[in-house]
């Protein structure tokens, strides 16, 4: 949200990688705050582990107002990935992935559709001319269990 208000880039849309219900909630929570109406989209696919929302999410959604409150209020991450980059120059977006890889390992997975004749894995390709993903461990990974952020929709496969 700093860089969209220095203008640095145009914040498209935000996705859930989560099944957490409360965790649409805190986005639409933060996005208010900076007075953004913005679309968001949640993971709907199958084979993750439920895991339970931080304590503080549910305290974030009860005491902040927002439009979205809960999951049941957005539409599918892939969907909206779709039409997002279909709406797109070519090689213009870039994505930031700062959670689980769900929703782009789903995108990659996706056929064509309304919004673009193209698979998820082409159509990733033609618009998005960089992804920046958070994982790992600093300064090396090696040796040691995956990372959450890399393994999490493998383990519950």
């Amino acid at each position: 949200n700093a860089l969209a208000d220095s203008g640095v880039v145009n914040l498209l849309g935000v996705v859930q990688n989560t099944q957490a219900t409360n965790s649409t909630g805190v986005i639409s929570v933060v996005q208010r705050y900076y007075s953004r109406t913005i679309p968001t989209g949640v993971y709907r696919g199958s084979g993750l582990r439920d895991l339970a929302a931080l304590p503080y999410v549910a305290d974030i959604v009860a005491r902040w107002p927002s439009p979205v409150r809960n999951s049941s209020q957005a539409g599918s991450a892939v969907k909206l990935y779709r039409h997002l980059l279909a709406g797109q120059p070519d090689r213009s977006v870039a994505v930031a992935s700062i959670g689980l890889l769900t929703n782009l390992a789903a995108l990659f997975q996706s056929s064509a559709d309304e919004h673009s004749p193209l698979s998820g894995l082409s159509l990733f390709g033609q618009k998005v001319f960089r992804l920046a993903i958070m994982g790992g461990r600093y300064p090396s990974s090696k040796g040691q269990r995956c990372e959450c952020n890399f393994c999490a929709a493998a383990w519950g496969a």
